[in-house]
């Protein structure tokens, strides 16, 4: 028999004379930001922000750094969203399941610290049977969907509506220990819907209409008195570790991070201690002022990398009634420390704090460039620089001057 032998033609490489070449060994990094992970694209890993989501004018987030495993080697930290996609999404209509899969994906991964996101993520996991919960989480992912698209949607009233009037109902009566992660979790994802408005302009603020409508403010103070409320069973809660962990004012035996007497005032620059009134025996009784300077000039004297989004919302958690009246009667004082406080919010660049912080921030400025003392005027160049908006400038129009400035919260 004739041996069969194989055809050499011209597209045969089977017995090709060149040397076999292995391919060049790289290291694939597992440390890019939530977004490019998503898509399985190269990140360049840029800390201000990578390429990609400048190039898609989306926010750009890193969950977190690589944990070493026991060999040595990185492995990436466990995603949030697997603790709330582990135990399904029984119950949810098609419109929920689309909401909860956005949230997942793409909401949860913007909403803090990965302390605060892994919270959410198993307080969801544990409680997804609460309605209040179930739409609060749907509120806030359709809120984000609606800030991505630049359009509106219905989805996000309906469930905002429906958390907030189960939400009165479950707070009429006394909370668990096995509801109060679910019940804070619900509070803070609907503090977060407040405060997020990507389409708001510094004309449209409460400081220029006659209603004084601060309700996207007022509404954070509900965490205070909720964790108030439920300060017996505080110690017991995932939101516990949040803040011993993010925000360092839990001190010996457990105790909430908004007591009033634990910062002190002996760094307050001269200029703020004039202006404000600060004198040697002041306190939140003899002065309005005492309690949120309190807690801000820390956050204004220290390294910026120490900030944390818990130490900058609980300045918010801790404006006092007193506080609020004088926002609302405009006085110029409490405009300057609500300015200081949203100049600081704007370098959070999360969607749902970017847009509103910057808007609000330029409206107290121009407010107070306009109907400000010299002493006023003289200590706004921080909030000015931190929202873009040029002192001395109060003859052109407002319009006009903040359509200059970049789009934020996108």
């Amino acid at each position: 028999m004739t041996p069969i032998t194989p055809t050499i033609g011209r597209d045969s490489r089977v017995l090709s004379s060149k040397p076999f070449r292995p391919r060049k060994g790289h290291r694939k990094s597992r440390n890019g930001c939530d977004a490019c992970k998503r898509r399985k694209k190269k990140c360049d890993e840029s800390a201000s922000g990578c390429s990609g989501c400048l190039d898609r004018k989306i926010i750009c987030h890193y969950s977190g750094p690589a944990t070493p495993s026991r060999g040595g080697q990185l492995k990436p930290l466990p995603s949030p969203s697997a603790f709330v996609t582990s135990n399904g999404l029984h119950g949810l209509n098609s419109e929920e399941t689309e909401l909860f899969h956005h949230f997942n994906t793409q909401t949860l991964a913007t909403l803090g610290s990965l302390s605060v996101q892994e919270v959410i993520a198993s307080s969801l996991a544990a409680a997804l049977d609460l309605d209040f919960l179930k739409h609060a989480a749907c509120a806030l992912s359709a809120s984000h969907m609606i800030c991505l698209s630049d359009r509106q949607d219905l989805a996000c009233k309906y469930h905002l509506d429906r958390a907030l009037f189960i939400f009165r109902q479950r707070l009429s009566s006394p909370i668990t220990a096995t509801q109060v992660d679910a019940v804070l979790t619900s509070c803070v994802l609907l503090n977060m819907i407040a405060f997020s408005n990507g389409h708001h302009r510094p004309e449209n603020s409460w400081l220029f209409t006659s209603t004084s409508d601060l309700q996207w403010l007022t509404v954070q103070a509900g965490l205070r008195t909720i964790m108030s409320d439920v300060r017996h069973v505080l110690k017991d809660s995932s939101w516990a570790t949040v803040y011993t962990k993010d925000a360092h004012e839990f001190r010996g035996t457990f105790r909430a991070s908004f007591d009033e007497d634990i910062l002190g005032l002996e760094d307050v620059p001269p200029d703020l201690k004039k202006v404000f009134g600060i004198e040697q025996h002041s306190n939140p009784k003899t002065n309005a002022y005492y309690t949120t300077l309190h807690t801000l000039v820390p956050l204004l004297t220290k390294n910026r990398t120490e900030k944390s989004l818990t130490r900058l919302m609980t300045v918010v958690h801790r404006f006092t009634p007193g506080l609020y009246q004088l926002l609302r009667m405009r006085d110029e004082r409490a405009l300057l420390l609500l300015a200081y406080w949203l100049g600081l919010m704007s370098e959070v660049h999360l969607w749902w704090i970017s847009y509103r912080a910057q808007s609000e921030c330029f409206a107290c400025c121009r407010y107070l460039d306009v109907h400000g003392d010299d002493s006023i005027r003289a200590l706004l160049a921080f909030p000015a620089n931190q929202c873009g908006y040029q002192i001395g400038k109060e003859e052109e129009k407002l319009e006009s001057v903040w359509a200059s400035q970049p789009a934020y919260g996108k």
